[in-house]
């Protein structure tokens, strides 16, 4: 019986500092020397005590060994061999190694043995693998992801996956390093902003939606979650924080807002239209006995007139309050707009053109004939009221798409002169109007809004000052013919 192998003074002073199995071989593969990390895997692996003069083949897996023996045969012939490969155990366990064989010389510069050691690397293999399926995953992710460092001043980006680039615009390599606050701009409520910094201070998980700004400078409404990631001493060393558009959310909530409010102000203006007409009729009939006792002057001419304005502007609430009674029913919409058009036309004036492209084909609605004339009207006078030369009436049917479906569209584009973003934020809303006093009621796109949307449809406003407007209105595509 051979006696445990001792530790050769190589392996005292050298393998042993080495934290994975180092074995010293000789030409007939046998053992001369092991580190203790050696032996302890011989003794894990195999349950056996490692012995001086034991056979490398007797501690090889099978479906190794063949494999062992060709690569130690190459490293006696002087060739340093480097190999990964997997190896099962007859216990079962599988480890992935990174296997040396180094050929040791003598003074002479024979080759006399072989270094061999196996480096194990299952463990980093698949922590390599967790990283990877992570990265993998999030890369897939549709919401943007960014990963910031905790202990670096600012909270500096380390990582953003292809969602995130999305989303803002920007590439990894313009915003690794640097504070997600990039992504924040005037209009961002600075209140918010100040919620994000406080939970990123005391290390807590927030959620907030916070107006953003991407790189081309529009804007979108962010719904950010930021979680702390802490190691395993409790100390923070990152956040992650996600990001989904939710613009469309918020502009559906605007929308509806805008309706309810309309709904409202249409009851309350049919009520003081009514009420108001009555006044109207008895400030009218007093002033005619007047006139009859005493004659016509100028100021009962300026009372006439301001009657005159007070009843266009009851008329006009009257108009709002009624588009809640729609009556619905088959039109040929290309018919009414050719018709529409000889009938504005005269109101345009000699310096503004009016022009119409319809498609070919018939194009048909279901709707209140006069509410679609009311909607087209406001939208051709207001774009001569705002200086406009050309003014293009569009309509055509656009076919169901991968996020909307068919609808029958109308477009009122002009050349005139713009809005600017702050107007066009409040364009809608009843009674706004930036005509000066006596020009305009401030009814007019809210009509259009209120009638449009009571007909299932939605609205859409496209202005810049100094380049004209287009108002988009898309109603839902009617698939039966209108009366020829």
């Amino acid at each position: 019986m051979t006696s445990p192998l001792p530790s050769a003074p190589v392996v005292e002073d050298l393998a042993d500092a080495f934290d994975h199995p180092v074995f010293l071989l000789d030409a007939e593969r046998r053992i001369v020397s092991a580190n203790r990390t050696g032996r302890a895997y011989v003794k894990n692996i195999w349950s056996r005590e490692l012995r001086s003069g034991d056979s490398m083949d007797r501690y090889s897996a099978p479906d190794a060994l063949e494999t062992f023996r060709q690569n130690h045969a190459r490293a006696m012939a002087g060739e340093r061999v480097v190999v990964h490969r997997s190896i099962r155990y007859p216990n079962g366990q599988e480890r992935f190694f990174r296997v040396c064989y180094q050929p040791t010389r003598g003074a002479e510069g024979r080759v006399h043995g072989v270094l061999f050691f196996a480096e194990d690397r299952t463990e980093e293999l698949a922590s390599t693998a967790r990283q990877q399926l992570h990265e993998a995953a999030l890369s897939q992710s549709a919401h943007g992801v960014a990963i910031g460092s905790a202990t670096e001043v600012g909270y500096p980006l380390v990582y953003v996956n292809p969602g995130f680039e999305q989303l803002t615009g920007y590439a990894r390599e313009e915003i690794l390093g640097q504070s997600c606050r990039f992504l924040q701009g005037p209009a961002t409520d600075p209140e918010v902003a100040e919620q994000l910094r406080r939970a990123l201070r005391d290390g807590l998980p927030i959620r907030v939606e916070i107006l953003n700004y991407r790189k081309d400078g529009t804007t979108f409404w962010n719904d950010v979650s930021l979680f702390p990631v802490r190691n395993d001493a409790g100390e923070l060393t990152h956040v992650v924080g996600t990001q989904v558009d939710v613009s469309e959310r918020h502009r559906l909530q605007e929308r509806m807002a805008v309706a309810e409010r309309l709904e409202a102000l249409g009851l309350f203006a049919g009520g003081v239209a009514h009420d108001f007409n009555n006044l109207l009729a008895a400030l009218v009939l007093n002033l005619e006995a007047l006139e009859q006792e005493h004659g016509a002057s100028e100021e009962s001419a300026a009372i006439g007139a301001i009657v005159e304005r007070a009843s266009a502007l009851t008329d006009s609430l009257l108009n709002f309050s009624r588009v809640g009674s729609a009556t619905r029913k088959p039109i040929d919409l290309s018919s009414r707009l050719r018709k529409l058009a000889q009938m504005l036309d005269p109101l345009l004036g000699a310096t503004t053109d009016l022009r119409l492209r319809l498609p070919g084909e018939a194009l048909s609605l279901r709707a209140d004939p006069s509410q679609i004339d009311q909607v087209v009207m406001n939208l051709v006078l207001n774009a001569r009221d705002a200086d406009a030369k050309q003014i293009t009436v569009d309509a055509w049917l656009e076919p169901e798409g991968d996020d909307q479906p068919a609808a029958v569209v109308i477009a009122v584009s002009d050349d005139g002169e713009g809005m600017s973003e702050s107007v066009r934020q409040r364009a809608f809303e009843p009674l706004f109007t930036t005509r000066p006093e006596g020009h305009g009621t401030g009814l007019g796109l809210a009509t259009v809004h209120r009638a449009v949307t009571r007909h299932d449809g939605t609205v859409a406003l496209e202005s810049e000052p100094g380049e004209g407007t287009t108002v988009r209105l898309r109603f839902p595509e009617w698939s039966g013919s209108a009366p020829t």
